[in-house]
């Protein structure tokens, strides 16, 4: 999947994925929300300028084209999710089967009734909650998402790959129940090989700087064709 900008709100999703071209099928555009402080200081999501299209191939088109206007393409990394029942990543507490945990100190019962002063983390045990950002486990999970973006990591081998930088590091992970499986002999190739390079890790506001390039002919020496290093970060 690939996101491009500066797109109007008034533009459809059914408008943009008729008339949008490129050297591979589009099959599904959507729409990106941004945040929002109303009127009565509540947090709203809005239509923003910016779409995520899906399309046939698995490698992403550097650019398409939209009425005559040339519109780069950059690559789509998920957002990181996390449960604020149990903690864990990937699901949301709606979906949550687990356990309820203290997001103060990672144990089974509810915050309020915590009574520890200064907060310890479920993952690292720094002086931090669980859901909070600065925390390395954070950090991992971001990383995850750009390597099964970029690279089509599974998650599964990314988070392999991840935990062998980890360890080389000696930022061996301490909590039992969270450290990953051990890696089957028959994947024993993938720890064998290096960490991706380095992964352009830009913010939703740089990569939403223009894109645009209005042109009566798609100026294809005027367009990077290596897209395979940037990556998208949103907010549903």
């Amino acid at each position: 999947m690939g996101v491009i900008s500066d797109i109007d709100p008034s533009f459809t999703e059914e408008e943009i994925a008729k008339f949008a071209e490129a050297n591979s099928e589009i099959i599904k555009v959507r729409r990106l929300k941004k945040r929002k402080i109303d009127n009565d200081n509540k947090v709203i999501y809005v239509d923003s300028n910016s779409c995520v299209l899906t399309f046939r191939n698995k490698i992403i088109p550097p650019y398409v084209t939209l009425y005559h206007n040339v519109l780069e393409v950059v690559q789509y990394v998920s957002p990181v999710i996390q449960c604020f029942n149990c903690l864990l990543y990937g699901h949301t507490a709606k979906l949550c089967r687990g356990k309820k945990r203290c997001n103060n100190c990672g144990d089974e019962h509810e915050e309020e009734n915590c009574i520890r002063e200064t907060p310890q983390c479920f993952y690292c045990k720094k002086d931090h909650k669980a859901t909070n950002r600065v925390c390395n486990e954070f950090a991992n999970q971001k990383l995850i998402k750009e390597m099964m973006a970029v690279h089509k990591y599974t998650y599964y081998e990314a988070s392999l790959l991840i935990k062998k930088k980890n360890t080389n590091n000696s930022q061996v992970i301490t909590n039992d129940n969270y450290n990953f499986p051990q890696l089957p002999k028959t994947d024993i190739k993938i720890i064998n090989n290096n960490l991706p390079p380095t992964i352009t890790q830009q913010t939703y506001a740089q990569q939403t700087a223009k894109h645009i390039h209005t042109t009566s002919t798609p100026n294809l020496h005027s367009i990077n064709t290596n897209k395979t290093e940037n990556s998208y970060y949103v907010c549903h």
